[in-house]
């Protein structure tokens, strides 16, 4: 026969892993591809560019700068329109990068 029914335990409560929401943006997962493809071949230790932009802390210490240029399309430099045609040197954002990054630099600015 069972003569104790329950039994209190001492403990605390525990709160479940939670899955990293697919469209939270993240520098390491969506931004530095981003980067690295379009701003660190100038901007880096040895260059003329004014900063490097190689690591997170360097892309997140200039953020500002980034938003306002990207938004402006001063930077990467590219002064060919696109209603010229296509150019194998084109150095500008195509609208899919230049949006991510710019959601990307609006939210959290996750790592």
């Amino acid at each position: 026969a069972v003569t104790v029914a329950e039994t209190t335990v001492d403990g605390c409560a525990i709160t479940p892993a939670s899955k990293p929401s697919d469209n939270i943006l993240t520098f390491h997962k969506d931004i530095a591809a981003i980067i690295y493809k379009n701003c660190s071949n100038c901007h880096h230790a040895g260059t003329a560019a004014p900063f490097s932009l190689v690591t997170f802390e360097e892309v997140i210490s200039n953020a500002e700068m980034i938003r306002e240029v990207v938004r402006d399309e001063t930077m990467p430099p590219w002064y060919a329109h696109r209603r010229h045609g296509k150019f194998q040197n084109d150095a500008s954002l195509n609208a899919k990068d230049k949006a991510t990054l710019l959601a990307w630099l609006d939210s959290k600015r996750e790592q």
